[in-house]
């Protein structure tokens, strides 16, 4: 390898117990710098998410069959995913969701809300009457978490 590392290869295939143990012998030598598994990796991140498939902005007009044009975000995330990055959200308010909970800071502050100081508001849109999750929809396309089976993916799913 160009980066003055070596590959080990074994006579036969171990199990995940002898493999660890392997690793850990070798990684326990002092002219050993890192220890790490050489995987397969996949060439594209395709999310599993459910609807995935219909966010169109997410695609490229050079994607066969695709027409619109798009970001390119599976590319993009084989880069970076938005990890150690908060984006601020200025909209009405984000109600609690599974696709985006694990992604929201408890610190946010609904700057909309009509009601008392420091409110939180789950969407309703200002002196309207209706609920209309516009912020929520739009945290999605921000961050929706990515491959947990559910909703969207965002376009910074570690945001």
């Amino acid at each position: 390898m160009g980066i003055d590392a070596d590959v080990v290869t074994t006579e036969r295939k171990l199990t995940s117990k002898e493999a660890k143990a392997f690793m850990r012998a070798i990684a326990a030598d002092p002219n050993v710098e890192y220890v790490e598994p050489d995987v397969p990796i996949s060439a594209s991140s395709i999310p599993n998410d459910p609807y995935y498939n219909l966010q169109w902005g997410l695609f490229s007009n050079l994607d066969p069959g695709q027409s619109s044009a798009g970001i390119r975000a599976a590319n993009a995330w084989n880069i970076a995913t938005g990890l150690g990055i908060t984006i601020a959200l200025v909209d009405n308010g984000v109600t609690s969701h599974s696709d985006l909970d694990a992604n929201i800071i408890p610190q946010g502050f609904d700057f909309t809300y009509l009601g008392p100081p420091g409110g939180s508001n789950p969407g309703k849109a200002g002196g309207c009457g209706y609920v209309t999750y516009h912020g929520t929809h739009v945290a999605g396309i921000m961050a929706a978490v990515m491959n947990n089976g559910v909703g969207i993916s965002g376009v910074a799913p570690s945001a």
